[in-house]
């Protein structure tokens, strides 16, 4: 919004990660408000969320690829309304190392009366600077707070969604928050473990190059920007490395789809009736409402999906 709506995902996510981009400057985005608030997050992470929300309806694509808001997304930006879909948390901004995903054992046992106090925290935080309460922490955020308790900023570090710019801006005020609260309950520090980033493959050919630096985690979108390649010679490459005999992330190939469920559900039953080797009839079988490149997304989703 703060943009103008003129923009691509790729754009917005340089400005959010306070990139210094030649277009970034040009465009003076980095005397925005938000430049530079999404450091917890990769770059490969926010294309992450904003296919997410496309397909959830927050956001929309105008005219030249522009991300625009959609009505949906006020609730979300004021805070009254939370975003749900799943992403790959195995990479934060922390330096040469990778955070534990937040277990489901943090997730339903966080200390709820200290979240809620984060929660007013982060509110009075975002009201003062004008951002959205999702741009100081997101909400597994003040989870993992909740029930790691940090009683330092070094404690921080290895929480999701905390990088050293949120921690030394945020830091001290969301740990005195925690510190007075753990002395007036009783509660004690919890330390979380880290776990070291999975190294990216530097030799063989380049379809395994790409199909091992897209399984552990990297996006289509990314990969084709870092090669300086197109998206669908990433997914060729991926088909390659599938019928070299390897299994794909499927919900990496999810993220590279734009179609709605109901669209998906359509072309899987499409690719069942037909060869699924042939997007001509599925072409023809789906009216030509679904173009090529979305069913080149799913062809490999289908045929990687066999293989599981």
């Amino acid at each position: 919004m703060r943009s103008g709506e003129k923009f691509g995902a790729t754009h917005i996510a340089d400005i959010l990660r306070g990139s210094k981009a030649k277009k970034v400057l040009e465009n003076e985005h980095e005397k925005l408000s938000t430049y530079g608030i999404g450091l917890e997050f990769s770059k490969d992470q926010w294309m992450q969320i904003s296919k997410m929300l496309l397909r959830q309806d927050y956001i929309s694509k105008g005219e030249f690829g522009g991300l625009k808001l959609e009505k949906p997304a006020l609730a979300v930006l004021d805070g009254t309304e939370n975003v749900f879909g799943t992403m790959d948390r195995s990479k934060t901004s922390l330096e040469g190392e990778a955070v534990v995903r937040t277990s489901s054992e943090i997730e339903n046992e966080y200390d709820e009366a200290l979240f809620d106090i984060l929660r007013l925290k982060r509110k009075e935080l975002a009201d003062e600077q004008d951002i959205p309460p999702y741009a100081v922490f997101p909400d597994t955020t003040l989870v993992e707070m909740a029930y790691f308790y940090p009683q330092s900023k070094e404690s921080l570090e290895p929480l999701y969604g905390v990088g050293s710019v949120k921690k030394e801006k945020y830091g001290d005020t969301f740990v005195g928050v925690i510190k007075n609260y753990a002395a007036e309950h009783g509660k004690e520090e919890k330390k979380k473990s880290i776990a070291k980033q999975i190294k990216r493959k530097t030799g063989g050919q380049k379809f395994e190059i790409i199909g091992e630096a897209f399984n552990a985690g990297q996006s289509i979108e990314l990969l084709a920007e870092e090669h300086g390649v197109k998206d669908m010679t990433i997914l060729k490459h991926l088909k390659d490395f599938l019928d070299d005999g390897n299994k794909l992330r499927l919900e990496g190939l999810l993220e590279a789809s734009e179609l709605s469920l109901r669209q998906r559900d359509q072309v899987m039953k499409s690719f069942d009736k037909k060869n699924p080797l042939m997007l001509r009839p599925v072409y023809d079988d789906l009216d030509k409402k679904i173009g090529y490149d979305e069913l080149r997304v799913m062809q490999l989703y289908y045929l990687a999906k066999e293989k599981q």
